[in-house]
């Protein structure tokens, strides 16, 4: 038997609010995917903060927020004077409200539950950090295999 050494938060805590920071580089299509798949798991006090590396078109940016606002959802726009990733989520960290930050790309999707989860851990006081298990795409085409066969090699 196991014996259980995480510690809960007072039984009357609120869940964490979740900062997501999202960095973006010129993939709207990808970028509403994402947004899309993240915005029905947030609530109160979440927020969303794109940080754009590159150039988003002002209709995007608009579909955007029309999106968040009717989840009540609060977005944070910034573009990124220095580009790069590091950089990009290093801004993130300085604008976001969020007491934990969800860093995402722009082009996964996020399983329903993933947020759930993201809290239900954070609510042990002991857990300072966590990462979750990214599902590569599986590629039927012969090119798509070779590609994952590639990467795969290439570590």
């Amino acid at each position: 038997m196991q014996r259980d050494n995480r510690q809960s938060a007072d039984s009357g805590s609120l869940p964490p609010a979740i900062g997501v920071v999202i960095c973006t580089r010129d993939r709207p299509a990808a970028l509403l995917e994402t947004v899309a798949s993240v915005l029905p798991q947030l609530g109160a006090g979440d927020e969303i903060v794109l940080i754009d590396d590159g150039c988003m078109a002002a209709d995007t940016r608009a579909e955007l927020e029309k999106m968040c606002a009717g989840r009540g959802v609060p977005i944070q726009y910034h573009q990124n004077e220095s580009p790069g990733l590091t950089r990009g989520r290093n801004l993130g960290a300085r604008v976001a409200r969020g007491e934990v930050l969800q860093y995402l790309d722009d082009d996964v999707t996020c399983l329903p539950g993933f947020f759930e989860e993201l809290r239900l851990l954070f609510l042990d006081t002991t857990v300072a950090g966590v990462t979750a298990i990214v599902e590569e795409p599986a590629f039927s085409s012969r090119g798509g295999r070779l590609y994952q066969l590639g990467y795969c090699i290439a570590g």
